[in-house]
C-alpha cells in the first residue's frame, strides 16, 4: 500500500514536470572492448534518437574526472566478458541508486543487427538509472527479457516505454533536476 501511495506521488509529480524538461542527460562511454564491425556509434545513435523522441536530450561525453563535469556523467561500460555469478541470459545490468552501467558486448554483437539490441539495452539500463527504481514492465523496452519477436520489432523500429515508464523517468529526471539545483545553491 505505501509503495503504491509512493508511486502515486511521483506519478503526480512526474504529470507536473512534463515531457518540457529538455534537461540533457549526460552519459560517458567506457569501451573495454574492440568494435570491428561498427556496432557502437550506430547504438548510440539509436539510443539518442529513442530518447529524444520522449523529449530527453542525451549527451554523448568523454569520460572526465567528476570535478571536471557540469553534471555527473551516467557511466555505460562495455565489457567483453560477463563477470561471474551472472544470469546465462543477462546483457547489461545497472545500479537504479548509483550511476554505473554495464553493458555485456560479448552476448550482443554476434546477435542479429546487434547495433539495434546494443541501443536498446544502453536505453533500458539508462532508464533504471533515471527512474532510480528497480522494476520491469509487461511490454515494450523495459520488459525483463525481450523474446524472438521484440528482437525482430527492434530492428524496425524502437520499443516503446509504456506510460509508467514514462512517468517514472520524468519523476526521476525532476529528482536528479532538484537535486542539482539543491547542491549548486549557497555557499
Amino acid at each position: 500500500m505505501i509503495t503504491r501511495i509512493g508511486l502515486l506521488v511521483c506519478m503526480a509529480h512526474a504529470t507536473g514536470y512534463g515531457r518540457e524538461t529538455r534537461q540533457k542527460l549526460e552519459v560517458c562511454l567506457k569501451v573495454e572492448t574492440t568494435d570491428p564491425h561498427f556496432i557502437i556509434p550506430r547504438a548510440r545513435e539509436l539510443a539518442t534518437r529513442i530518447f529524444a523522441g520522449i523529449a530527453i536530450p542525451l549527451e554523448w561525453r568523454a569520460c572526465k574526472p567528476a570535478a571536471e563535469s557540469s553534471q555527473t556523467p551516467i557511466v555505460v561500460r562495455l565489457i567483453s566478458r560477463m563477470p561471474e555469478g551472472f544470469r546465462s541470459g543477462s546483457l547489461g545490468c545497472a545500479t537504479p541508486y548509483g550511476r554505473h552501467i554495464t553493458i555485456f558486448f560479448d552476448r550482443i554483437e554476434t546477435m542479429q543487427d546487434p547495433s539495434a539490441v546494443l541501443g536498446h539495452v544502453m536505453v533500458h539500463e539508462i532508464t533504471h538509472i533515471i527512474q532510480g527504481v528497480s522494476r520491469h514492465s509487461h511490454t515494450g523496452l523495459m520488459k525483463p527479457h525481450w523474446n524472438n519477436h521484440d528482437l525482430v520489432q527492434m530492428r524496425y523500429k524502437p520499443l516503446p516505454f509504456t506510460e509508467e515508464d514514462l512517468l517514472l523517468l520524468y519523476a526521476g529526471l525532476a529528482m536528479r533536476r532538484e537535486s542539482t539545483d539543491t547542491q549548486t545553491v549557497g555557499k
